[in-house]
């Protein structure tokens, strides 16, 4: 079987980010890696690794790189 990986830009939308890792963890083949690529700023980057933690309960492996 193929390996499954996930890559989810985002820029000071951590809501939007919630529902699109929700998303990715409510599919039928859970992927071997989510990447989420963030370009924010200010509060908005502390919200999104909030975000990304809390998703990291349910996806094996997802993380957070600041581009």
């Amino acid at each position: 079987m193929a390996d499954v990986a996930v890559i989810i830009p985002t820029r000071n939308r951590p809501a939007s980010l919630a529902k699109a890792l929700a998303s990715v963890a409510a599919q039928t083949l859970c992927p071997d890696r989510v990447l989420v690529v963030s370009d924010c700023e200010g509060a908005y980057e502390d919200e999104t690794k909030s975000v990304v933690q809390e998703a990291s309960e349910k996806l094996r492996t997802v993380e957070c790189i600041r581009n």
